[in-house]
């Protein structure tokens, strides 16, 4: 989980960042995030990405603990608080002029991991919330369009990842904020 954090964001360098969504991320990942965002696919997490990274070139991402659940066979569940720090520097679609302003906020990714055919480990699904009160105050932004109702099923206890596919069970039944 780390390796892949660090792969994926800290290198500075776009073709080992896409090396690192092929080689970690499964083709049809999804993640829900904060904001009500939705990204599908390796491509959506790219266009994702290079928003962040060209609006925040110096995004870091301090995994603060790690906890997992599952075997080899089955995969893991994985829980992830980390805290982000950024300077807002370069324009973005999402966050629009560079302020200059320092972002620091705390987070929680649950993932869901599985073996695939050659062996390695993939992400399946995530579901990624950071202190978005912490990140907009700070941008002086206000918030992101939101959906003005709750779009996860809520009628029962299902678990967050279904042990037998790694699929997220908890995926909106309408889709709002993808990034395809």
């Amino acid at each position: 989980v780390i390796k892949s954090t660090d792969d994926t964001w800290h290198t500075r360098d776009w073709a080992t960042t896409s090396w690192a969504i092929d080689t970690y991320f499964i083709e049809d990942w999804q993640s829900v995030r904060a904001w009500g965002t939705h990204i599908e696919g390796r491509e959506g997490l790219r266009q994702f990405m290079a928003d962040w990274l060209g609006g925040f070139p110096d995004v870091f991402i301090r995994v603060a603990d790690i906890f997992c659940d599952g075997n080899d066979e089955d995969g893991y569940k994985t829980t992830m608080p980390y805290v982000l720090t950024a300077t807002h520097t370069g324009w973005s679609k999402a966050w629009g002029e560079p302020t200059g302003q320092k972002v620091q906020y705390h987070g929680i990714a649950n993932c869901f991991v599985k073996k695939n055919s050659t062996g390695g480990w993939q992400y399946t699904f995530e579901w990624d919330v950071g202190d978005t009160a912490a990140f907009f105050t700070v941008l002086n932004r206000s918030m992101i369009p939101h959906p003005d109702h709750d779009l996860i099923p809520t009628e029962d206890c299902t678990p967050l990842f279904d042990w037998g596919t790694g699929k997220m069970n908890w995926l909106a039944t309408e889709t709002w904020g993808a990034y395809r």
